[in-house]
């Protein structure tokens, strides 16, 4: 249910590993409010190598979360790429479970550079790396501070 408030500025990327959905998005305060007020903080964030995009995620305490990004060329725009209840923080890492059970998984180093890899759901396919990045900040640690 809490999950309907937020459905209609969801956004799924095209990019080959996420099925369009309805293109909606917002700027980038409005959307982080929206998500504050489904109980979800600002967790982690860095930049898209290839595009130099922002890429960012929230989460709750309950471990529900959102996967941020902003389009190419417009900082101060961000769209929800995806959304899930199943986020868990490791050391060097962050899994994230969708809504369709796909899985992303970000790795990342102590420079911050990152990657993100993506597990289709119901699908014969390897995991592929899907993007690469710098800058990756782990603002929270669930449990610590949320």
């Amino acid at each position: 249910m809490r999950r309907l408030a937020l459905a209609a500025i969801i956004w799924l990327a095209s990019a080959g590993f996420f099925v369009a959905a309805a293109q909606q998005c917002a700027p980038r305060p409005a959307l982080l409010q929206a998500a504050g007020n489904l109980g979800e903080r600002l967790v982690e964030h860095g930049v898209d190598g290839p595009s130099g995009s922002w890429v960012a995620i929230t989460a709750s305490k309950t471990s529900a979360f959102s996967f941020f990004m902003s389009p190419r060329g417009q900082p101060d725009l961000v769209c929800v790429v995806g959304t899930g209840t199943q986020y868990e923080q490791r050391d060097a890492s962050t899994r994230m479970v969708l809504a369709d059970t796909s899985v992303i998984v970000v790795t990342f180093d102590e420079r911050g550079d990152w990657q993100l890899i993506y597990m289709r759901a119901n699908h014969a396919a390897p995991p592929k790396i899907i993007s690469t990045g710098t800058g990756w900040v782990r603002e929270i640690t669930i449990g610590n501070e949320i």
